[in-house]
């Protein structure tokens, strides 16, 4: 029989899956009309790049070092 503590406990894990999966990642909100939306929207696909915390990705600001060389290490599968 299941328990009222099994079934939270299985509801919290299920919760927990689907907002933290890597697959379930969410478009960043400012990419619509801009011009490389298509690279932009296959890479995060690809979980290559996924923007900023609030949702953004901001396309036309510049990439920083430390941006560049985590989008190289993730494209790349490299360790360290």
């Amino acid at each position: 029989m299941l328990t009222r503590e099994r079934f939270y406990i299985i509801l919290l894990t299920t919760v927990f899956i689907l907002l933290f999966s890597p697959s379930v990642q969410a478009m960043p909100t400012d990419i619509e009309g801009h011009w490389a939306e298509n690279t932009i929207r296959s890479l995060v696909q690809l979980e290559i790049i996924n923007g900023y915390p609030d949702g953004t990705f901001r396309p036309d600001q510049s990439i920083t070092r430390a941006e560049l060389a985590k989008i190289l290490a993730v494209a790349y599968e490299l360790t360290g």
